[in-house]
């Protein structure tokens, strides 16, 4: 993983998010907390912990993580006592092994210098018949925009050879369909990609939020505040359609990855001796 802070690419409680990316937000977590029902799970790169409560309210046991410091700080400090948040690296999960029913990572793959080591950490933390739950954006979806701190963007078909690898079943689903690209989509992508690559953002937080601001209001018009908490309540809808493994998807802005452990191959019987 980069040795960096990852704070400007995360969705921090108090920012100005547009309605959308709320309700993208709600949507993930309301998707897992419906999977991780009575389980106990592990949510990794969990930024400020935005969804660790809602998770809580369903999950059996929940744990958070995430590598950077001002997210642990502002999770932590809303959480306290409720969970426990610790840093760790994703690809160096400080857990013993069949520890977990569910690891969640949303929005964060992407960052991975390694997602092979990562996978193996999941394998290993995971009990036997445990899931792996990810969103990610699609990349082929002609409106993608790269993350500047990015390393890899995974089709289905690079998702399903991986869980193949790593003895994972793997399904995705689509979310948030849309054929082709606005006009206004094509012009705020450029834009995008344009302070990106100038670096026209500074890394002071104050300055930087304050920044981020002025772009979405001036580019998506209404915002909202970004709540320490997101709940169902702001979840509106949010249909799933379940893709081809086999072919990239170009038709939806997100992908839902559900990958659950597959029991290993039985062993063939020793070979029968004959006296």
């Amino acid at each position: 993983m980069k040795d960096h802070s990852f704070a400007f690419v995360t969705e921090m409680p108090g920012n100005r998010v547009t309605p959308e990316q709320l309700n993208m937000i709600a949507c993930r977590y309301a998707w897992a907390a419906d999977l991780v029902e009575g389980l106990d799970v592990l949510e990794v790169a969990c930024g400020p912990g935005l969804g660790l409560g809602h998770l809580a309210s369903r999950a059996r046991r929940v744990t958070g993580g995430d590598y950077d410091a001002e997210c642990l700080r502002i999770s932590r400090t809303h959480y306290r006592e409720r969970l426990p948040i610790t840093r760790f690296d994703a690809q160096s999960l400080p857990y013993t092994a069949a520890q977990f029913d569910a690891v969640i990572m949303f929005e964060a793959i992407y960052y991975l210098s390694d997602v092979n080591v990562f996978l193996s950490e999941c394998r290993r933390v995971l009990r036997p018949g445990g899931m792996l739950l990810l969103t990610l954006p699609n990349r082929d979806w002609p409106g993608f925009s790269r993350s500047p701190q990015s390393y890899h963007y995974f089709s289905p078909p690079e998702l399903a050879a991986l869980g193949d690898r790593h003895g994972f079943a793997v399904e995705v689903h689509g979310t948030y369909r849309q054929d082709g690209i606005t006009l206004r989509q094509q012009i705020l992508g450029v834009i995008r990609r344009t302070v990106t690559k100038l670096g026209l953002v500074p890394t002071g937080r104050a300055r930087t939020e304050a920044i981020r601001r002025f772009l979405k209001k001036w580019m998506y018009g209404r915002l909202e505040v970004l709540p320490h908490e997101v709940g169902p309540e702001l979840a509106n809808g949010c249909q799933r359609k379940p893709l081809s493994m086999d072919q990239p998807d170009r038709v939806h802005r997100v992908f839902y990855v559900r990958a659950r452990l597959e029991p290993p191959a039985p062993r063939p019987p020793p070979p029968h001796r004959l006296n």
